[in-house]
C-alpha cells in the first residue's frame, strides 16, 4: 500500500491541531492555495509507482508521478491514459482539479476515467474511494483539489489508445 500509518498520524496531527495544509504532487501549479500554504506542504515526490493491473484494464498511478512518468511507463504497451498536454505537470493535482487533456472530448476529462482514489483521511483511516462513496467520490472530482486528506494512488481505467499525448493523434 501506497499510504502508510505515519501519513495517518500526521493527518490526524494536522486534523486535531487544525493547520492549514496542502498537498504537492508536481508543483506545476503555481497560484496561491494550489499547492503552497501557509502551513504544512506534503510533498507526494516520492509516491512515483506506475502500474498495470493484472487484467490490464486500470492502470495505478501514484501522486508524485508526472505525466511524463506515466506516458514513459505505458510507452510501448499499446495503451495510455488521459493526461497533461504538457511536460512536467504532476498527476495529483491534474486530476483532482478536473483534467482538461487533447483527448477529452473523446475520452472525457482526466477525472472522469477514475475508478478508485486511495486516500488517508484527517481522522487518520485509510480508505478506498469509488463511485459507492458518493459524497466524497464528488468532492474528489474537482470539488475539492485535495482538501480532505492525502490522495495516491489513482486507479484510471485506460483503453487501447493510439496518440502521444504531448502531440497530435497518431495514426498506424
Amino acid at each position: 500500500h501506497m499510504l502508510t500509518d505515519i501519513h495517518g498520524a500526521q493527518m490526524k496531527i494536522i486534523d486535531e491541531r487544525r493547520v492549514p495544509f496542502a498537498v504537492k504532487s508536481g508543483g506545476h501549479g503555481t497560484n496561491p492555495g494550489f499547492a503552497s500554504t501557509q502551513g504544512i506542504q506534503i510533498a507526494m515526490s516520492r509516491f512515483k509507482r506506475v502500474s498495470l493491473s493484472e487484467d490490464k484494464h486500470t492502470v495505478l498511478v501514484g501522486a508524485g508521478c508526472l505525466w511524463d512518468d506515466v506516458y514513459d511507463y505505458l510507452n510501448g504497451t499499446g495503451r495510455g491514459v488521459v493526461g497533461a498536454r504538457v511536460p512536467g505537470v504532476g498527476v495529483g493535482g491534474f486530476i483532482l482539479q478536473g483534467g482538461y487533456a487533447y483527448h477529452t472530448s473523446q475520452y472525457g476529462l482526466a477525472m472522469d476515467n477514475v475508478v478508485a482514489y486511495d486516500i488517508i483521511l484527517p481522522n487518520a483511516t485509510i480508505a478506498k474511494i469509488t463511485r459507492e462513496n458518493e459524497d466524497l467520490w464528488f468532492a474528489l472530482r474537482g470539488a475539492g483539489a485535495g482538501r480532505f486528506g492525502i490522495v495516491s494512488p489513482f486507479s484510471a481505467r485506460h483503453d487501447k489508445y493510439t496518440f502521444n499525448a504531448f502531440r497530435s493523434p497518431l495514426f498506424t
